[in-house]
């Protein structure tokens, strides 16, 4: 899919919808697309299916007034990876659920009201050179047996403590990343597991 644009006008429920009950799908790609003013998403990976849709790459795509830009609600919906997307004002930008896993990569995510990114998968995912600005929040991290690797990315201004939320169990890892114009004065960085996290820089 290229080069196409999907308005909903604050009326349609999702731009695109993958749920498909008698094959499984692989290697989509979505390049130079638009998802706008949908009221539940960009694109639904996996609702109410019986097989998987795999293997997925979104590249220069743009989400804006979304509920969620893109959402990953099923089982079996790996390996879907992230390219010089940016998300707009969507409530959360990517949504990755139980039994997915993505790969998100020099993203833009900008005044998300709910969270950029949220997790509850069961396959190891990682960010690496996104930048987030102005966000309610940048990654709420839910999963219990996936890792998450956070790496080189950059966090400005985000609306309500923390910036990254750890409620899961797993181990997430970040790495190189610069957290800027805090809201307050609390960590950037809040996890619930009894694990400490040794070293946390930000301005």
């Amino acid at each position: 899919f290229v080069g196409l644009t999907w308005d909903g006008r604050g009326v349609a429920g999702v731009g695109m919808d993958f749920s498909n009950k008698k094959h499984f799908e692989t290697e989509q790609r979505f390049q130079h697309c638009a998802f706008l003013n949908l009221t539940d998403s960009g694109i639904r990976m996996g609702y109410k299916m019986r097989y998987a849709t795999a293997e997925t790459l979104y590249e220069n795509c743009y989400f804006a007034n979304c509920t969620r830009g893109i959402a990953l609600v099923n089982f079996n919906v790996l390996d879907h990876t992230m390219i010089g997307c940016e998300f707009r004002g969507c409530g959360v930008g990517i949504y990755g659920g139980k039994g997915s896993n993505f790969y998100i990569r020099e993203c833009r995510f900008a005044n998300s009201t709910e969270s950029d990114v949220v997790f509850m998968g069961e396959a190891g995912s990682s960010i690496r050179r996104s930048v987030s600005q102005g966000s309610k929040q940048f990654v709420d991290y839910r999963a219990i047996v996936a890792p998450l690797a956070i790496q080189d990315c950059r966090v400005d201004g985000w609306k309500a403590s923390p910036a990254i939320r750890i409620a899961g169990t797993a181990p997430v890892y970040v790495m190189d990343t610069v957290f800027t114009n805090a809201p307050s004065k609390e960590a950037p960085i809040w996890s619930a597991a009894r694990v400490p996290i040794t070293t946390c820089c930000w301005s």
